[in-house]
């Protein structure tokens, strides 16, 4: 079930401004304020459409109007209701099945529908039927009940090719599999805490960038992969509880 989620399109916007003006940091350009708003505005409006690419049994789960995209552009996702919820109605498996991760959806005692993953160990990754270039992810993670890495996987094409972020307890890595070797393009630390954790990443050309919240905590650079899926990836046991997961285009830098 797509639902327009404030928080999250306002989240998005700012991931947008953060992508854009990264070579203006790098060049130690100063912005005000007033101008950050009127190039993430720019940037807002000035996203392009594109077709994408799946496959026909993608095609065939995305038609049944489970997923849908504001201009071809950008999206926000909440999970289903509980016992109607099909997790394949907007996601594929290109590494495990559901059995690896026994999706369900809860509700939180403010109301929010909630998808819990309980994984079993081995590796399971699951991605929007939709394929995109550059992109921005951001999602609302609760991961206090899991051992093991989760990623954001983004320009996927199978298990041996693809890009992310990944978090480990404090610790965050961006980097890419190409063809089932890891290259890792940066690495940070954050502060995990016991709240619900706002991981996000930009890749914009050839800029890539790992958020948690506002705060910086990775960036690489790296030559442009081809369009891909964007998804999430777990590799180890215990619960992680997803609330949403938001999409924007991105223009390169």
């Amino acid at each position: 079930m797509i639902k327009s989620n404030n928080s999250i399109l306002i989240l998005l916007m700012v991931l947008i401004f953060l992508a854009v003006s990264c070579s203006q940091r790098d060049k130690k350009d100063a912005t005000t304020e007033k101008g950050e708003s009127e190039m993430s505005n720019d940037m807002h409006g000035q996203a392009a459409e594109h077709d994408g690419h799946m496959s026909e049994d993608a095609k065939r789960h995305h038609d049944m109007g489970s997923m849908q995209m504001s201009d071809g552009e950008n999206m926000t996702w909440n999970p289903g209701n509980g016992s109607d919820y099909k997790m394949t109605n907007d996601f594929h498996f290109i590494i495990g099945s559901e059995e690896n991760i026994n999706p369900r959806v809860i509700q939180s005692d403010s109301g929010d529908k909630i998808l819990q993953l309980t994984a079993n160990g081995s590796p399971s990754a699951f991605v929007f039927h939709q394929a995109y270039g550059n992109v921005g992810m951001a999602t609302s993670v609760d991961v206090k009940g899991f051992e093991g890495t989760l990623k954001l996987i983004h320009h996927a094409e199978n298990a041996d090719n693809y890009e992310f972020v990944s978090i480990n307890a404090g610790n965050m890595k961006l980097g890419r599999i190409v063809n089932g070797k890891e290259n890792v393009l940066d690495k940070g630390n954050f502060e995990a805490g016991d709240e619900w954790i706002n991981l996000r990443l930009s890749a914009a050309g050839t800029h890539f960038k790992g958020y948690i919240g506002n705060e910086t905590i990775t960036h690489g650079h790296g030559d442009k992969m081809k369009d891909g899926y964007v998804g999430i990836m777990l590799d180890g046991t215990g619960i992680v509880s997803i609330k949403s997961l938001g999409i924007v285009k991105l223009e390169d830098e």
